[in-house]
């Protein structure tokens, strides 16, 4: 399905200091999805501010992957097309070592986001984090509701540096040629500037996640996590399914408070029921719904799902988690990581409508910012609603 929440790419908490995903540089492996069920076409989308850019788009382990210059004028937003490059872009096979790792560099402030567009049948859209998807740990979030069909689920990650040394503490086995690697492994591995590794989930069934999987470094790395082709028709209803994932941000960034805000799945015995996760990075992280008393205690590694029958779901908890959310249309899923309300986020984003299917934007702000919205330079239609 197309992205249905941009602002569950996108934090847009409106305010001052950080930005979320406006940034001069964003670094990215392109995760290989099955074309079994559709993996293009594939490409960029960047969006300028007030101010014009020249962006450079670049594989800089192999420049002769992929390498392109343009100018992006003020206020606008540039498709760079990928597919005529795809077997050389996306990152397979797994358990081997690749010159794939995408940097995008600018001179001004932009926003960037990666679409598998797929003609409606497994799109998605990843919203590239700039600095904030750089770290050195990470865990990942992850469902356990609904199977893979055609696709696994998939860690792809790129280095920023050279002699960045990789250490993943897999949760369900993981497939290698010549034998799979059992839970509670810890691989290691050792990459250059602009390298990427992939690590593929063995199995499709619905209980085998990745979840909690744990990832540390020696220096910054980028994650790309997916589960690709999950078949919500199981869940929702039909015959849908659908690529699932986001760049991940590393846990120094995490929060304690998130806002999660349904979108438009269909209903399942009478209640919307879209999926939340939420995934502790602590011991005894404790965690609390619509400010009551605490629901669970989680501790590192463990993951908590809820179904989410209204409207929103406020989360608290004791200390930093990722909470990923899984919405959609219909029986069409996809899911974000989700920022956390304290994140200022970005002031300006774009975004281009690719397919004919449904689209929608949800956007979170304080109520004293709901007049100061603009959407193609003019005020939000009559009919928008805050709530």
């Amino acid at each position: 399905m197309q992205k249905f929440l941009l602002a569950m790419g996108f934090c847009f908490v409106l305010g001052s200091h950080s930005k979320a995903q406006t940034d001069t540089r964003f670094w990215f492996v392109a995760p290989e999805v099955s074309n079994d069920h559709g993996d293009r076409p594939i490409a960029f989308r960047v969006t300028s501010e007030a101010q014009a850019a020249q962006v450079r788009i670049y594989t800089p382990g192999n420049t002769t992957i992929f390498d392109t210059t343009f100018v992006l004028p003020a206020n606008s937003t540039s498709t760079i097309p990928l597919t005529h490059r795809i077997a050389l872009i996306e990152n397979d096979p797994p358990n081997t070592v690749h010159d794939r790792g995408f940097l995008i560099e600018s001179t001004e402030l932009i926003t960037a986001y990666y679409e598998v567009i797929t003609a409606g049948n497994n799109p998605d859209i990843f919203a590239l984090k700039g600095r904030n998807a750089l770290g050195t740990s990470f865990y990942l979030p992850g469902q356990n509701l609904i199977r893979n069909v055609h696709g696994h689920e998939r860690i792809d990650i790129v280095a920023t540096e050279d002699s960045t040394v990789i250490q993943i503490e897999n949760r369900a086995t993981l497939f290698r040629s010549g034998g799979n690697i059992t839970p509670g492994t810890i691989t290691t591995i050792t990459l250059n500037r602009g390298q990427t590794y992939s690590l593929r989930t063995n199995s499709q069934n619905a209980n085998v996640s990745q979840a909690g999987s744990r990832i540390w470094s020696n220096k910054p790395i980028a994650i790309t996590y997916i589960d690709d082709s999950v078949r919500g028709g199981d869940f929702y209803g039909g015959g849908c399914f659908d690529l699932l994932g986001d760049q991940l941000i590393p846990t120094a960034l995490l929060g304690q408070e998130y806002i999660v805000m349904r979108g438009f799945l269909n209903a399942v015995s009478g209640s919307f029921r879209e999926i939340i996760v939420v995934t502790a990075v602590n011991d005894s992280t404790g965690i609390f719904l619509n400010g009551g008393s605490r629901d669970t205690t989680l501790q590192r590694g463990q993951t908590a799902t809820y179904l989410l029958n209204d409207s929103s779901l406020y989360i608290q908890s004791t200390e930093p988690v990722y909470v990923a959310h899984i919405s959609g249309f219909g029986c069409e899923t996809g899911m974000a990581v989700l920022p956390s309300i304290s994140c200022t986020g970005s002031r300006q984003v774009g975004f281009t409508r690719t397919t004919s299917e449904f689209f929608g934007v949800n956007l979170m702000t304080k109520t004293a910012n709901t007049t100061g919205f603009l959407l193609n330079g003019n005020a939000l239609p009559a009919t928008t609603q805050f709530r």
